[in-house]
């Protein structure tokens, strides 16, 4: 009895891989949404040690720009490494068990999406003594693992049934080397989709509380020039357009990627 088909070879894997970002960046708009994301790390990167060295510090609007970015990034990177861990393992049990188990990790999904962020970071706020990005970036990363969890639990059923995985099933393989070798690769695919939209959902988050003076509030960041500004403070037309800016460009960057990923329900004119 033949054993499973392999995983594909390096080279495969390169020019899969190589075939998936042409499709992604085929867009002028994906290209410069990845420019703009790509000047928002740089500007994360170094943009502290830029804002030091202008005349005006902190106070200009382009220093508030960069330190901005650097609030920001560092908030993404915590809902990142917390949110697509946790949602990947959950949508992969959910997608991978018996009725019983799917059904009940679903409702417990649906039911935990009803609680909106704003709600939890004053719930948050008042349980835990946690730095201001510890503490907004475990808030959003909640809800981005339940948004990540849902969209891998759909791609392991549907990849669950895909002629390839019934034929290396038909073949002898064992449902686990199947679901090792052939599903959960193929379910990985929807996490570039989540981290692109967990990421304007954090900008987005991380503004409007730090507007609205919750976790303790942010003078540095794009909410809370933005508030400041309002208060008699310095401009801040830039941070405004960094923010909206920078969300607009992640949520560009999903949408290309989930046309690369899956381009069927996209089919048509534009």
């Amino acid at each position: 009895m033949s054993a499973a088909r392999p995983l594909p070879s390096n080279r495969a894997r390169t020019r899969r891989t190589s075939g998936f970002a042409r499709r992604a960046l085929a867009r002028p708009a994906a290209r410069l949404a990845l420019a703009l994301l790509t000047v928002w790390i740089v500007a994360a990167a170094i943009g502290p040690r830029l804002a030091t060295l202008q005349r005006d510090g902190a106070s200009s609007s382009l220093g508030l720009v960069l330190l901005g970015a650097r609030d920001s990034a560092v908030i993404v990177g915590i809902v990142l490494a917390l949110a697509l861990p946790g949602g990947f393992a959950v949508g992969v049990l959910a997608g991978a068990g018996g009725r019983g188990r799917d059904t009940l990790l679903a409702r417990g999904l649906e039911v935990a999406s009803f609680w909106p962020t704003v709600l939890l970071v004053p719930i948050l706020t008042s349980t835990l003594s946690l730095p201001r990005p510890l503490l907004l970036g475990l808030a959003v990363a909640l809800g981005e693992s339940l948004r990540t969890a849902r969209m891998v639990r759909g791609e392991v059923q549907r990849q669950r049934f895909a002629p390839y995985v019934v034929a290396a099933r038909a073949l002898g393989a064992s449902r686990i080397d199947v679901f090792r070798a052939h599903v959960v690769p193929h379910a990985t695919t929807p996490i570039l989709v989540a981290a692109a939209f967990a990421g304007a959902t954090t900008i987005a988050t991380d503004t409007a509380i730090s507007f609205l003076g919750l976790a303790g509030g942010a003078p540095t960041s794009w909410g809370g020039a933005l508030a400041s500004s309002l208060a008699g403070g310095p401009p801040a037309i830039g941070p405004l357009v960094a923010a909206v800016a920078t969300t607009a460009a992640f949520y560009v960057l999903a949408g290309a990627l989930a046309d690369a990923i899956d381009p069927r329900p996209f089919l048509g004119p534009r």
